[in-house]
């Protein structure tokens, strides 16, 4: 039984230390404002966080505007950013982690809009 319990705690930690973080550059294809689920606004993805080794469903990735995983104003500006960059069709820099994840879409920790040179 004790050797059991020390296998099963030994997965857990195991699982919990595969999550990962990337930081990769890409463009924004769409942005989605939801009234509950998904964190409530996504911004999808050219490049998407599962083809960078990340633990995603595909595609999409949250700013958690609800508030579970940073304040809603930071998802909120995040997903400003999203949006002025769909609308200039400019690069953006973003941080995806499997860590934290709504409905499955991993979380951006960050997305910074990057200038194209002219």
């Amino acid at each position: 039984m004790f050797r059991t319990l020390i296998a099963i705690l030994y997965c857990l930690l195991a699982v919990s230390a595969m999550s990962a973080t990337e930081s990769y550059n890409t463009t924004v294809l769409q942005a989605a404002v939801y009234d509950t689920n998904f964190g409530e606004c996504m911004a999808q993805l050219k490049d998407s966080p599962s083809s960078q080794g990340l633990d995603c469903k595909p595609g999409w990735v949250t700013f958690s505007c609800s508030g579970d995983f940073n304040s809603k104003s930071a998802g909120n500006n995040k997903l400003t950013a999203a949006q002025i960059a769909l609308l200039s069709g400019d690069l953006v820099n973003v941080q995806v982690t499997d860590e934290k994840k709504h409905n499955g879409y991993c979380f951006a920790r960050k997305i910074a809009n990057l200038k194209l040179s002219n």
